[in-house]
């Protein structure tokens, strides 16, 4: 008998070891690492939206850290499955000796064994429960005690564990039945969700609520039993009811939440800056417009909201809705890239006023202008031949910013798109011309409004910030403008007209004031109203996401009062006060017609906050000349000599302007003719060429007769030059009035064109014909 004891104990030890060595040698199932589902929160925690895992069964499977686990819950789950978890090796011999008994007298199986270790084993390697598959589960249940903690097999489980329907793990459940996170529930909640993975198609709370109280009330008894809550703690939670119920996963921001996913893959929870409260606002006021808006062939929208102090994305409304299969309601107008139309002007005309190119008051040519193929004209069509800059802007003129667009080259608008990162500007810049400041480029929304937020920050541009994580790391701010110049574009662009307040809606005190501009693409494609705040910036584009042009698709009737219901609708926007002038702004005294310094000739002046950077140069629109009493012409310093004379204060116009002004018919004031017999003859500007243009070149139709493809020829002369004498290759063409068009017959070859002023003045451009 000694003999085989011995056998038997060397046998047993060498089964020991040799399972030991099994346990430690043989791989663990791949079961643990399961993929799960993407929850994005708002900035308070509540959810936006959820992304159920990639399997093919879609679960809701959100993993939870040991941190986040409450200790209440994992007293809860102890007490109800495996109190003696902490002192077994992952079987549980009294467990199975109870369970062997009790089924043994029931006559059937009334009553399992498994440990929390082998409820583990079983969820990462699903079997059908067969007596193999338990004795594989009680390896599988060594192995993992061999191979991890106590804390860390617990997590595992609660990972796991089955909550009715294709919810899975305490994360996702307590999402999905409580509509917050493991970490905020209560002690009654925590020992229901303890309790449902015991029998989850049983307990889940939307089929039974009832079975569920009973259920939570056990486990709170046990709680109470093992000294983890006192009896008290327990009735008092058994006497509340269930408020467990199946909750759809939310869609409040999905075009966000879709973005936020795809920049952090494999993240379970994004924490995002959106405030949901607003959000819902603002896609409530979009639906709304919209609706408006369809019988006019106007389908969707699209409107961010920027906090400007932070740079965090507030609102982001991608569609008008999400589901519309129609109107293309999955595609994200925040992120797609549009002609902006007009929105980008207030850029160039910062960089101007900062460079001290010109003054609030400078005076812009607003007449037609050519460049080889272009011709940009005015949204109205019309021209006004000078116009200030304040009031260029505030019209949204277009000749006046191509102007100034030309002058800030080559450091212009491209060049500053370029470096805030506009994503359609990252390469390839020579592609873009001067037409990019009518909007001949492609932006997003997301991208204008947080270039717009930076106008509301004296010109420091940051990346936006969408979620917690971007908050916490390092975004450097870039200062492109400075704090004086930002200020005054504010000052311009409050002062345009509201469409839903008169003119002097600055003296409404319960209005916010904002500071904004319109845009409108090219063929109506596109209407846009974006601007800011003290505290806020809001872009808001509306049109189709097919291109369609719509005549109504124009930003001050489309956009602009969508824009405005937003701005409205912000926490705190009416007790905010305006940004505060800084040192480098001052007031001047300025001529009221040429915004230039005033000097004693200029009859009226006026008051305008300017930078110290801004122009010096005084008015030279107003001059004071001499004028012969005896036969009216006008005299020089050289021809005057002691004739009887007066002076006369005159308004001399740049030739262009002067003879753009003369052909509108509007009243210029003619200068008297320079005293002929003055040997020295005037100095002053001589005339501009229009078209051609010096280096044109022009390729003659065959079979078209010469007589319908003459080229026009246009000059203008400085107001006083009566006469205009064109020369082609040194023969007189024509002499008459400037600024008429002049009508040149094509002939093959070099041709050397001349326009000469009364005074001798000339100017001359070269022009080639291929035959």
């Amino acid at each position: 008998m000694r003999r085989w004891a011995k056998r038997a104990a060397v046998l047993g030890l060498a089964g020991l070891v040799g399972l030991a060595a099994l346990v430690w040698v043989l791989p663990i199932p791949s079961g643990l690492e399961t993929s799960h589902a993407t929850l994005v929160l708002d900035r308070d925690g509540h959810w936006l939206r959820a992304f159920a895992s990639p399997d093919e069964d879609r679960v809701w499977r959100i993993p939870v850290t040991e941190a986040e686990l409450p200790e209440a819950l994992v007293q809860a789950v102890l007490a109800f499955e495996d109190r003696r978890f902490f002192s077994h090796p992952g079987i549980d011999p009294l467990a199975v000796l109870r369970a062997a008994v009790q089924n043994a007298r029931a006559g059937r199986v009334v009553s399992g064994a498994s440990t929390l270790t082998m409820q583990v084993a079983r969820m990462m390697d699903r079997r059908p429960r067969t007596y193999a598959a338990k004795l594989r589960e009680a390896f599988r249940a060594l192995q993992l005690e061999f191979h991890f903690s106590k804390r860390e097999i617990l997590v595992h489980y609660l990972n796991l564990a089955p909550y009715g329907g294709n919810i899975e793990g305490i994360g996702a459940a307590a999402w999905f039945y409580y509509g917050r996170p493991v970490s905020k529930l209560n002690l009654d909640e925590l020992a229901a969700l303890a309790a449902i993975p015991n029998s989850p198609n049983r307990y889940r709370p939307d089929r039974g609520a009832a079975a569920l109280e009973r259920r939570r009330n056990d486990v709170l008894e046990r709680m109470a039993e093992a000294g983890q809550i006192s009896i008290a703690e327990a009735e008092e939670s058994a006497a509340l009811p269930v408020t467990a119920v199946r909750r759809s996963a939310p869609m409040l921001a999905p075009h966000a939440s879709e973005y936020l996913r795809r920049r952090h893959p494999g993240s379970a929870v994004i924490e995002s800056t959106i405030d949901a409260e607003l959000q819902h606002r603002v896609a409530r006021l979009l639906g709304e417009h919209v609706r408006s808006l369809e019988p006019h062939g106007i389908g969707n929208a699209s409107a961010v909201v920027i906090e400007n102090e932070t740079g965090v994305v507030r609102a982001w409304v991608g569609s008008k809705s999400f589901f519309d299969v129609a109107s293309q309601g999955q595609v994200d107008g925040a992120l797609a890239l549009r002609s902006p139309g007009s929105t980008l002007k207030p850029f160039v005309y910062g960089l101007a006023l900062d460079r001290g190119l010109v003054g609030l008051h400078t005076l812009l040519e607003d007449i037609p202008i050519h460049y080889r193929d272009w011709s940009p004209e005015n949204f109205d069509g019309e021209w006004r031949g000078v116009v200030s800059v304040q009031d260029a802007l505030a019209a949204s003129l277009n000749i006046p910013a191509v102007h100034l667009a030309k002058l800030i080259e080559p450091d212009g608008l491209v060049r500053l798109l370029h470096r805030v990162g506009f994503a359609g500007f990252q390469r390839d810049l020579d592609r873009f011309g001067l037409a990019t400041v009518l909007g001949g480029c492609e932006v997003s929304l997301l991208e204008l409004t947080n270039l717009y937020s930076s106008l509301a920050r004296g010109g420091l541009f940051r990346e936006a910030a969408l979620t917690k994580e971007d908050l916490e790391k390092e975004r450097p701010q870039e200062r492109w403008l400075s704090e004086g110049a930002a200020y005054l574009l504010g000052e311009v662009l409050t002062d345009v007209a509201r469409p839903e307040l008169p003119d002097l809606w600055r003296d409404t005190v319960s209005m916010p004031r904002v500071a904004w501009k319109t845009g409108t693409s090219y063929g109506r494609r596109d209407a846009w109203s974006v601007g800011y705040t003290r505290r806020y910036s809001v872009g808001v584009w509306v049109g189709n996401f097919d291109a369609a042009g719509v005549p109504e698709l124009v930003g001050a009737r489309a956009a602009a009062p969508l824009f405005f219901a937003i701005v409205n609708a912000l926490p705190g926007v009416h007790a905010d006060s305006w940004l505060t002038r800084p040192r480098a702004v001052e007031t001047r005294q300025v001529c009221a017609l040429s915004g230039d310094l005033a000097t004693s000739s200029c009859p009226h002046t006026t008051t305008e906050l300017a930078l110290t950077s801004a122009p010096q140069g005084s008015c030279k629109h107003h001059v004071e000349i001499e004028v012969d009493d005896e036969n009216g012409h006008r005299l020089c310093s050289r021809c005057r000599g002691s004739r009887p004379r007066h002076s006369h204060l005159t308004v001399v116009w740049p030739p262009r302007v002067a003879s753009h002004l003369e052909t509108s018919g509007y009243p210029v004031e003619r200068v008297p003719e320079h005293n002929p017999s003055c040997e020295r003859g005037l100095v002053g500007a001589g005339p501009v060429i229009h078209r051609p243009l010096d280096g044109d070149e022009f390729v003659l139709r065959q079979g078209v007769p010469t007589d319908h493809q003459q080229i026009a020829l246009l000059a203008s002369a400085e107001s006083g030059s009566g006469v205009l004498h064109w020369f082609v290759d040194d023969a007189l063409l024509w002499s008459g009035p400037p600024g008429i068009p002049v009508l040149l017959d094509p002939k093959p070859g070099q041709h050397r064109l001349v326009a000469v002023d009364q005074e001798g003045r000339s100017a001359a451009v070269r022009i080639s014909i291929e035959p």
